[in-house]
């Protein structure tokens, strides 16, 4: 366990990096999408535009249906994590929740990398019944984001929570963390390029 969280701790800068430049990345391709589109096609063989035009018109459609579901998953995380830190009458509860509500939107992190260490110092603490209000949060936080993830994100792309549910897990496990991005994302493309034709 030591080892693991050991090895984990090493890799997390360079995660973190790498999460911010495609944020970054995100972002900016976002802000200049046509003249990047542009670009891209420039790029291909005249015979072959009005396809990439397609696929690149779905892979952003798929995109911004996976950033709508995080968005709106996470507000729901947010109201859960606050009311519960206000509930335990935890002071900050505001900041608190919301940080945990970012990490919990974060791919591999999760609301547990902040609440289930929480509750083992208050255990630790003494405060038995703020620990376990703590640890039933973790777990009430977990609960809504397995069984709302895959339905919000498969509505927004247009496909069902099962096989979003699938591509998110054959997503992490063939090519792990970022693969359960991705996976969602390229599955919402395949739908509305086949939708298109």
């Amino acid at each position: 366990m030591a080892d693991a969280s050991a090895k984990f701790l090493s890799a997390l800068p360079e995660k973190l990096f790498f999460l911010f430049i495609a944020l970054l990345a995100g972002f900016y391709a976002a802000a200049d999408w046509p003249r990047l589109r542009q670009q891209l096609l420039s790029l291909v063989p005249e015979d072959w535009n009005r396809s990439v035009r397609s696929a690149l018109s779905s892979l952003r459609e798929g995109a911004m249906g996976w950033l709508k579901a995080q968005g709106k998953l996470m507000l729901l995380q947010f109201g859960l994590l606050v009311s519960g830190l206000l509930v335990l009458r935890v002071r900050g509860a505001l900041l608190a929740g919301t940080l945990v509500a970012i990490s919990d939107a974060l791919p591999l992190f999760g609301s547990g990398v902040i609440l289930v260490p929480w509750a083992g110092i208050l255990w630790l603490e003494g405060q038995a019944g703020r620990a376990f209000g703590m640890f039933l949060l973790w777990l009430g936080s977990w609960l809504m984001r397995t069984i709302l993830e895959p339905k919000l994100v498969g509505r927004q792309a247009g496909t069902s929570a099962f096989f979003t549910l699938l591509a998110m897990y054959l997503g992490l496990l063939c090519f792990g963390f970022w693969g359960l991005i991705f996976a969602p994302m390229v599955l919402a493309a395949v739908v509305h390029l086949r939708s298109r034709q």
